[in-house]
């Protein structure tokens, strides 16, 4: 279970705040551009650090700013795909595949070829990254965040992932399962999308969650936008 405590991040036009207890395998963080949704993966992810807040994930605190313990980012063994992907431009799509592989805790034999599978990259593995469609990057930087063996895995904007194949694949959920690419997929997936959620909410399902980020009344000279 992730859970975030009285989270608070000063932003440039507000303060993001969230309080969040996320048991569902499988959340997305729904709302408009501008409402803080990438904030919040950066920050769980431990790429931005909160004014104050808790963050705890399967039970072992990740962030606490008030004991001032703060688990650097290449500790806390969480997959965080951006929108802008971050691969290594020096290196070719098997390289930093077997970048992120090798750094994987007991990456199992044939754990890179099934993911490779899955993801469709056979066929780009000696391209460089310069060479390849915006879609294929996308899947090189899912893949690597894969072989790295999270226990979370962050996706900003999943929803381009199915475009392709490959991307459906690897983000569907069968018997609750959050990511079905590999066994050494994550435990729990957070998705967040600009998209509104579907007529039919999952709330009902026990995978699935649906997170909208939301106004609250301001405070005084300041505006601010709550997750809860």
């Amino acid at each position: 279970m992730l859970r975030i405590v009285d989270l608070e991040l000063p932003l440039s036009e507000f303060p993001l705040r969230a309080h969040l207890d996320l048991e569902s395998r499988v959340t997305a963080v729904v709302g408009p551009s501008g409402a803080g949704k990438t904030s919040l993966l950066e920050t769980i992810a431990g790429f931005r650090t909160p004014r104050r807040g808790r963050i705890e994930l399967d039970g072992e605190t990740l962030l606490d700013v008030a004991a001032g313990r703060n688990l650097p980012a290449r500790l806390r063994r969480i997959g965080y795909v951006p929108q802008d992907d971050t691969l290594f431009p020096h290196l070719t799509v098997r390289r930093n595949l077997a970048y992120a592989w090798a750094a994987g805790r007991d990456s199992p034999t044939g754990e890179f070829d099934r993911v490779v599978a899955v993801l469709e990259l056979d066929a780009v593995l000696e391209r460089g990254i310069s060479n390849l469609s915006g879609g294929e990057r996308r899947r090189v930087a899912l893949g690597r965040a894969l072989l790295a063996r999270p226990r979370l895995l962050l996706c900003d904007e999943p929803l381009g992932f199915s475009s392709t194949r490959g991307g459906r694949k690897a983000l569907r959920v069968p018997d609750q399962r959050p990511v079905s690419v590999t066994r050494a997929a994550a435990a729990f997936f957070i998705g967040i999308s600009t998209r509104s959620p579907p007529t039919s909410s999952p709330r009902s399902d026990p995978r699935c969650g649906w997170w909208p980020t939301r106004r609250t009344s301001p405070e005084p000279a300041e505006s601010s936008r709550r997750i809860s």
